[in-house]
This record gives structure tokens, sequence and C-alpha cells, in this order.
């Protein structure tokens, strides 16, 4: 592939990504410029109060619609630093933690004595796991003095998306055995493919750093 043609093709994909970005700009520039992407993702997780505050109260309604409000707070904030060139490195890493005490806490919440204690405790130990080997490889890299970062894949992403119907299942269906059903299903798949994105992130940090 000549260094043309490579350039060509990197500018193709760069048009399309802009493009996409566009596609939806209509609704990010409703939020003001000045709001940094990262307030977003803490609003998501201050959204834990009031949803622990409905669940207590029963108020179920409010309960499921601040949890849908978190969950496009979710998809926002990226799509906000992106537009408004706003990505860091801090932000990469607060989504995403941000995103795993979500979890954690929703699950605690509302899952006790109604999914089973096995995959509560899968889900927060795959959790945990992710969070340690973030933390080793952010230590490696000050030890080494090189770069370690373990890259984003697609088994990560897809179980998020799991993990985000799952919970939203198990609050539309506190009272409802086959939701609560389908959602405990939903998290043992989710913690499989948490599992198989770990792998993918240690290869994927062997094979630039090995």
């Amino acid at each position: 592939m000549t260094e043309k043609y490579k350039n060509a093709v990197t500018v193709s994909l760069k048009s399309k990504i802009f493009w996409n970005i566009e596609k939806v700009s209509g609704f990010i520039k409703v939020i003001p410029g000045w709001v940094p992407a990262n307030l977003i993702t803490l609003f998501r997780a201050l959204l834990l109060v009031p949803i622990f505050l409905a669940y207590q109260n029963e108020n179920w309604g409010w309960m499921v619609g601040l949890y849908l409000l978190a969950w496009f707070t979710d998809v926002l904030d990226g799509l906000h630093a992106r537009y408004r060139g706003q990505i860091s490195r801090f932000g990469a890493l607060l989504d995403p933690s941000v995103d795993k005490v979500f979890v954690v806490v929703v699950l605690f919440i509302a899952a006790p004595g109604r999914l089973s204690i096995y995959v509560i405790w899968s889900t927060v130990g795959v959790e945990i796991a992710i969070i340690l080997m973030t933390i080793l490889l952010m230590l490696l890299s000050k030890v080494t003095r090189r770069k370690f970062q373990a890259r984003a894949n697609a088994w990560g992403k897809f179980k998020m998306l799991l993990q985000g119907l799952a919970l939203a299942g198990l609050l539309i269906g506190l009272n409802t055995g086959w939701l609560r059903n389908a959602a405990e299903i939903t998290l043992w798949c989710a913690a499989l493919l948490a599992l198989l994105s770990i792998v993918f992130y240690i290869r994927s940090a062997q094979r630039e750093y090995g």
C-alpha cells in the first residue's frame, strides 16, 4: 500500500467519522460549549443518589426514568467531548470508572433478593478485575517510563451495552419474574464478555509492548 493511498484512506475515514458526528450535532449543540464533557459524566454519577431515594420510596417511575437519563448521558458525554474537542486522558479514565461504579451501585440497590448472589458478585468481580488491571498498567507506565495502555475493544463495549440492558430490565421488572430472569441471563453474558475483553486487553498490551 503506497503512502499516498494510506493518506487517502485516512482522510476518508476521518471524513466519515466527522460526518457521523455532524448527523447528531443538532442535539449536541443544545448543550453549551462551555459545559465540560466530564461534568456530564459526573452528573451521571450524582444521579445515583436520586435513583436510590426513588427506590427507597418505591417511586418506580422516577427510578426507571432517572436510570434511563443516566444511560443517555453515557452516550452524550462521549459525543459532546468529540464534537467540542474536549477529549482528554482524564476523561478517558473518568467515563469507564463512573460506568463501573454506576453498575455496581445499581446492582447493590436493586439486585439483592431478586438476582442470584453468584451473578451479582461475578459482575462486581470482573469490574474490579478491570479496574485493577488499569491500575497495574498505570503503575507499569510509571516504573518503566513507557506508556502501557490497553486498547478498548468491541467485547468490552458490547459488555457495557448488555449490562445497561440488564439493569434496565431489572429496574423495570422489579416484581416481574421473567424480566428478572432475563436480566440475570444478560448479566451472565455480560460477565463472559468482560472476561473476553480482559483477555484482549492483555493481548493488545503484549503486542504493543512485548
